[in-house]
Order: structure tokens, then sequence, then C-alpha cells
């Protein structure tokens, strides 16, 4: 939904100075470690000199002194043994699990936690982020003051960091609260933001805060900007809420409650509300853009015992043009376009009772038709009793079973009740060694009862159908296949061994002919057509071996990895009973149906090419096809910059085709990677009888060689609704990022 990256777990408070606290908190780390009272210290070093009357140990050249788990290096140091004070200098470096610190020289009492360092330098293990300052002084308590301080994420050996945030004196207080004065953030060192003087919260969980705005323009909305605000409520539990302004359209107001109480219970419920006051022209073709819009929804999955499972899931929107004139649900373009292009919408509340081998399912589901204007016509299950299961008769025996009652509501057309029971025996024929065999009979009984029975205006009927009615059937299904391979030793392109599979499958289904004209048609379970059909087909494999050297079987051959290098299938069905409709423009009748076709060759692990296709075999023309290419750079596949940068140089092409012109499109993605701190991507579709585009994608994605900050820019152009818009994201890695998903620790 709208926070689609959500924050990180480490978030600081009121804007970026309030992220100073998470630096400090590691800064304590290093001095704060907690140590046995007798632990020595140990000390090695060039020379050593020992002052017995003052107690002092004065350490020269290569000194390393070790307290527990801290490590001190330095030209020169002095140890006071009986306080446990050490004084150093002369590239002076402290080692802590949790970081190193670097400094001209420094004070530090061991026992006490106290010390002070000049010209000082911290840099993060395990936060990722480096901090100096003139001077630093730390209290007890864990309270902290800096001199002309500064930190950033950017963890670059040379040249200027990308960003840093700069004060000259810092008063901070970890688990309370800190005073930075004279504040800057900079870029390259240079200032572009000064905060005289601000107070921020001090903490080492999550904390609340406001996150990076997005920003954007286009001829529909004008001007807009999102503005995001983080709440960490406990540690199991946290929400967002968002401002949104759209200058030549509409404000709104965003808010999504995350939870997570155990590892199987978990929850996301998000709000959302616009007001279209801004907008000049509410007429969009033939409907009004009304003027309060809003959504729900829900993604809840909790788990009582090991036996019982409810969930509600969900979307509901105000009107059908929602998801495609909002654009504050996600920055990606796959998750705008599948959003824009959803035909309907669903949700469901329900729950699961598991028994050892079966299952008890209660749910109501309703569907929000987005493309049928008479939506008064779509049915909603309001409930849904279902149970179903198996029963192990013999070991070539099984028999399983569903039943149902499900209520079907609708404000138009018929309206009530079906009960359904589908019994079914499966019998294994005893094919080996050289294949398989399965026949399986099932009895279909329905029922129904109709509190309306009033037809659809929308057909034309003005019969109405009866109150009550059934509908017995049986369905016979008979299927056999088997496998024919080899394995060839092949030495070449990185393999030993290629396997090479043919798999030949053949099914028989049969359904008599039932009368079910007198019966309401709610899903697809309400019509069991006559069939007599022979389905055949072929599937074939390769797959090829690839050893790995640092890994050996027994016999000296070397194991691997086994990866599908291609594989092809033919399928086709033979109707008897009846002549299968063209959907091409051949004028012959024919029992055949089309052939499907699917196949797919993957030479590499960077190379794959996809077909998919039914062939009119009486008219030697396709009736649909679907043909794709993709390729990605070989030499990006491993690497740690691509895969954090999304940027890896990539190629995908599809081709879409529907007999008759129904459908013929184009879909294009590319992206290339310019270099390790820059790339751009471009994705299209484009319908070729209207000669015309959908859709034109325009990304461009900067980021720091320092892995600390990256700048997403978009452009996109699309006819419905006919809008040219720019989106603009700005991330500080570790800091605020709305494009990172929130683990919410899970509550003991």
């Amino acid at each position: 939904m709208f926070f689609e990256g959500r924050i990180p777990e480490k978030l600081f408070g009121f804007g970026a100075i309030a992220w100073i606290t998470l630096f400090f908190t590691l800064a304590a780390h290093a001095f704060t470690t907690e140590l046995p009272a007798d632990l020595p210290v140990q000390v090695e070093a060039d020379s050593l000199v020992y002052d017995r009357d003052r107690d002092v140990l004065v350490a020269t050249g290569r000194v390393v002194v070790r307290y527990g788990e801290i490590e001190v290096l330095a030209e020169k140091v002095v140890v006071e043994r009986s306080t446990s004070v050490v004084h150093a200098e002369g590239g002076v470096r402290v080692d802590s699990p949790e970081g190193v610190l670097f400094a001209d020289r420094a004070r530090i009492d061991l026992e006490q936690e106290v010390g002070e360092l000049k010209g000082a330098a911290l840099r993060s293990r395990r936060l990722q982020y480096s901090l100096w300052g003139s001077s630093m002084e730390k209290f007890a308590g864990q309270r902290y003051r800096i001199v002309n301080g500064r930190f950033t994420t950017c963890n670059c050996e040379e040249g200027r960091q990308s960003w840093s945030i700069a004060a000259n004196d810092l008063e901070v207080t970890v688990e309370g609260y800190g005073v930075a004065r004279g504040a800057t953030f900079n870029i390259l060192d240079f200032p572009v933001l000064y905060l005289p003087r601000i107070a921020f919260p001090v903490q080492r969980e999550r904390q609340s805060g406001f996150l990076m705005p997005r920003f954007g323009a286009s001829n529909q909305r004008g001007f807009q900007t999102v503005i995001p605000f983080y709440w960490a409520i406990d540690p199991s539990r946290e929400a967002t809420f968002g401002f949104d302004l759209e200058t030549g359209a509409r404000i709104g107001a965003l808010a999504e409650y995350r939870y997570r109480s155990s590892l199987d219970d978990r929850g996301t419920l998000a709000f959302s509300y616009f007001n279209e006051f801004l907008r000049g022209d509410r007429v969009r073709g033939s409907k009004t853009v009304p003027q309060d819009r809003w959504s729900v929804s829900s993604a809840v999955d909790h788990r009582l015992g090991k036996t019982l499972q409810l969930y509600a899931d969900g979307n509901l929107i105000s009107d059908d043009q929602f998801f495609r004139e909002m654009n504050t649900y996600s920055f990606e373009r796959g998750r705008t376009v599948y959003l824009r292009t959803l035909p309907y919408t669903t949700s469901r509340v329900g729950g699961i009772y598991v028994f050892p081998r079966s299952l008890l399912a209660l749910d109501a589901t309703y569907f929000q038709d987005l493309t049928d204007p008479l939506e008064s016509r779509t049915v909603h299950t309001t409930p849904r009793l279902w149970w179903t299961g198996q029963v192990p008769l013999q070991t070539w025996l099984l028999a399983d079973w569903s039943a149902g009652w499900t209520q079907f509501e609708r404000s138009q057309g018929p309206a009530g009740a079906r009960l359904l029971a589908q019994p079914r025996v499966v019998a294994s024929i005893p094919l080996s060694p050289w294949g398989y065999g399965l026949v399986s009979a099932k009895f279909w009984q329905s029922a129904y009862a109709l509190h309306r029975t009033q037809p659809l205006s929308a057909t034309g009927e003005a019969r109405s159908l009866p109150a009550t009615s059934h509908r017995e059937q049986i369905e016979v299904r008979v299927e056999a296949g088997s496998m024919l391979q080899r394995v060839y030793e092949f030495p070449y392109w990185g393999m030993d061994r290629l396997k090479h599979t043919i798999e030949p499958v053949a099914q028989y289904y049969y359904v008599p002919s039932v009368r079910q004209e007198e019966l309401p048609f709610f899903d697809a379970l309400d019509r069991v057509n006559h069939r007599n059909v022979l389905a055949y087909g072929v599937v074939s494999r390769l797959l090829g071996r690839f050893p790995s050297p640092s890994s050996h079987q027994a016999g000296g051959s070397r194991a691997g990895t086994t990866r599908e290098l291609a594989r092809v299938s033919l399928l086709q069905a033979y109707d008897v009973s009846r002549v299968v409709p063209p959907v091409t423009q051949r004028l012959t009748e024919s029992h055949l149906s089309d052939l499907d076709i699917w196949g797919t060759v993957n030479p590499s692990r960077s190379l794959s090419f996809r077909f998919a296709g039914t062939l009119d075999t009486q008219a030697a023309e396709f009736s649909s096809t679907n043909v794709g290419v993709f390729v990605e750079d070989p030499r990006q596949l491993d690497s740690a910059v691509g895969k954090r940068l999304a940027t890896r140089t990539s190629m995908g092409v599809a081709y879409r085709l529907l007999a008759n012109n129904v459908l013929q499109q184009i879909d294009a993605n590319f992206v290339l990677r310019l270099t390790d701190w820059a790339g751009v991507s471009y994705a299209t579709r484009y319908n070729v009888p209207a000669k015309r585009f959908l859709e034109n994608y325009v990304g461009l994605r900067l980021v720091s060689r320092c892995d600390c900050w990256s700048v997403d820019l978009a452009v996109s152009n699309r006819p419905n609704p006919n809008e040219t818009e720019a989106r603009l994201q700005v991330t500080l890695v570790g800091l605020s990022s709305t494009r990172q998903t929130t683990r919410v620790a899970a509550a003991p």
C-alpha cells in the first residue's frame, strides 16, 4: 500500500538531527562493555617502564592494551594501574565489538567508564556510521558532550562525504534527550540547512519521527508532496501516517498500522481519505469523480494454537477509478501497474480449523467489480462453510471429499444458498516399471434454495428460476503417463552431465449430460458441462549438472548444482461428443482442440527465452501467442552492489497476441547500469493494432559509492488518464527510508 518502503528498525526522532543519537549510543559501547571486577590490564609494547612509587606503567612503541573486549593501540600509553586510567597518544585506536575509535590523544577510565578524547573519529561496525569531533567527553551514566561534531552513514575511505550532519556543541544522554547547538546538514561538506538549536529524543530502539518526503509533479495533479510520520508504539506494534498534497487535484491523509505479536501472528491495516476540492474538472469521460474518496485494506493472519487460523485480507475503495488516479501506494512501476489494471478487488475474512486429515473453513467474500458499471450484479459469498479431507482405504486406494454450504447475495438477480458435496475415490493402476496410472470417480450433488428468483435484467430473460432445485452428476478421469530418460557425459560449457527426458501423458475425462438450465449460475461450480474428451501430450526436458570443485562424491565424481536448460510441452484434446468452436477465422469444424505449446530455454543464468501459444492445427494459425526473452549482465549477478541498488543491466521483451486482433501488445523493460553509482531504466507497453503507447516510463537511479544514499527520479506518461508525471524519492540509507520494510519485533 502507501507506505511500501517503510522505515528501518533503528529510526530516530524529529528530523535528521535526531539521528545523531544513534552514533553516540554506539560510542558508549566502546567504553561500557561489562567486565569482571578483577580482570587485569594486559600491556604489550616495544618498551615498558614501570614506576613502582606511582604504580604507573609507561609503554612506548607499538603499544597494545587489552581490558576485556576493549583493545587500545597507540604509540605511547601511560597506564595508572591503581585507577585503571589509560592515557594514550599518537595514532590512538580503540577497538570494541561495536566499533572502532580513532583519536590523537585519549584519556580513558576503563573502570568508571568515562573518558576524554581529542581529534576523535568513531566508526560503527554494526550500524555502519562514522562520527568525528575535535573533542569528545563521556560522563558517568552514558552522558556525552562533543565539540565540533559531525556524523554520516557514508563510510567512504577517501574524499569528501556525500552528506553529513555537523554541530558546534552536542550534549547527549542515552535513553534520554540530546541538545544540538549550531547544527547544519551538509552535502559534500557544504552546509545546505542550518538549525540553530534543537532538542531531540535519544533512544536505542525504534523511534517515532518524520520520514523523508516524496515529491512529484504532473499535468493532472500539479505539484505533489507526501510527508510520512512514523510512530513506534511498542516493540511489536508500529504505525505510519502521511499527508498528501496535490495542488491540482486533492489533499489526503493516509494511515497504516502494523503489528507482529509472534512468529505466526501478524497484520497490517491501512486507511486513506482524499478530498478532490482542488480539482478543476471532476468529469472524467462519462463518469463524475466523487469529491470524497477513500480506501481500506487489511492483511491479517492470526493463529490460535496449531489448529486454528484466522485471517482478514482485502481491499475496499470508494470508486472504480481510485487505483488508476492515486499514486501514493507505490513508487515501483511494477506495483503501480498491478494496482492500475486490477479488474476487481477481493475482500475475505474467515478462519480455518485443521484436523489430522481434514480441515473446516468458514469465510465470507466481498468482490468489488472495477470494470462493470452494474455492480449490483456482482455476487458475494456471505458466508461459505467448507469441509474437505481424505481417508486412505488401501495403499493403492484413496477416498477424499469436499462439502460446503454457501450463501450467495447480490442486489440484482437470483440469490440464495447452495449445498454442494463432492465425494471422490482415486485408485492407482500398477503400471510399473514403465509408468503410472490413476483412475478417479467423483460424484456431484448440488442443492439450491433461492430467496430471490428474478433473472438479471441485462440478460433480457423474463423467466424466473425455481425456488428449489438440485443436480446429480458423476465425473470420471483416467490418467496414464511415463518417463523415458537418458544421462550423457557432457564435459562442455561448465557441465559434466546432461539429462534428457521424454514424458508422455494421456487422460480421458467423462461427464454425462445433465440438464442445468433451471439452476442458478453463481460461480464455475454451478455448470459442469457434458464432456467426453481424450487429452494427450508430451513434455520433454533437458537438464544439466554443473559440478562444484569444492565437493566430491564417492568414487571421485564431483557433485554440483542441477539446472533445467530447456523444456517443451505439447498438449491437445479430442472431444468425442462435440465440435470445438474455432477461435480463428477458419471455416472447417473439428473435434480437435487447439494445440497448446509451451517452451522455455535457459542456456545460462543470465539468458532465458519463453514461448506459450495455442495453435489452430486446422487453419495452421496461432489463436494466442506469448513470446518473451530476458537477458541480464552475467558479470553483475553476484555483485553485492548490483543487488543492493537493483540496477543490474538487464532487458526483457514480451509479445502477446489474441486472435482476431482482440489483443496485440508489446511489453518491454530495459535496465542499464552505467556505473557503480548510476543506472537508468525504461519500460513501455505498446498497443500494436492501435499504434499507440499504453505507457512509457523512464527512471534514473543515482547511488552513493559508499552505500549511504540514493536518489530515484521517474517520469511516466500514460493515456488513461492522459497524464505525464515526474516523481522524486531521496533515501538516506540507514536513517530515513520510505523504501525499506519495517521488521517489527515479535513480543515474547
